[in-house]
């Protein structure tokens, strides 16, 4: 039992320290597109869907609830808390329930997951600001979180089924 915790925690505890890695250095690049500054491809999200696969639901839940708070303040922009926070824990509770239980495969999930993300954003936008015109970002965001949700998606298969081949995780 005690050998399964230390396994669980040292497991998390890389996955973790690699998401925030993941989420400072993409913070740094400039924006991909000069009119979205804030969009960001979500290569941390590779890190969530090795830690649904290969370890379990909890150990996902805590990289994105603990990356989602360390990394904003990290990069001095702790407002983004409020955005980033319930927008990760809502998409990665989509990309669990498609993965898990549904059956969807990685790519898929991964573009479901993105589009949900940059929605929950933008209604929390809505919320904040009080002024409908931020759903006029929506059409956008959808068409590159389709994009960026393919690249991620592709990436996590590859690298899962990596991990499986040399049993490493």
């Amino acid at each position: 039992m005690k050998q399964k915790y230390i396994s669980f925690l040292t497991k998390t505890s890389i996955l973790l320290s690699v998401s925030i890695i993941i989420g400072y250095f993409e913070s740094l690049l400039p924006p991909l597109i000069p009119f979205l500054p804030y969009f960001k491809l979500g290569l941390s999200n590779i890190v969530l869907i090795i830690a649904i696969l290969r370890i379990n639901i909890l150990s996902a839940y805590i990289i994105s609830f603990l990356k989602s708070i360390i990394v904003p303040l990290f990069i001095g922009n702790p407002s983004m808390i409020m955005y980033s926070l319930p927008a990760s824990i809502i998409s990665l509770s989509i990309m669990i329930v498609l993965m898990i239980y549904i059956g969807l495969g990685i790519p898929t999930t991964s573009i479901i997951s993105s589009i949900t993300h940059n929605f929950v954003q933008i209604l929390i936008a809505y919320l904040i600001m009080g002024t409908k015109i931020v759903f006029s970002y929506l059409p956008y965001l959808t068409l590159i979180s389709i994009v960026s949700g393919i690249i991620t998606g592709l990436i996590s298969f590859w690298i899962y089924k990596s991990i499986l081949i040399k049993n490493h995780l």
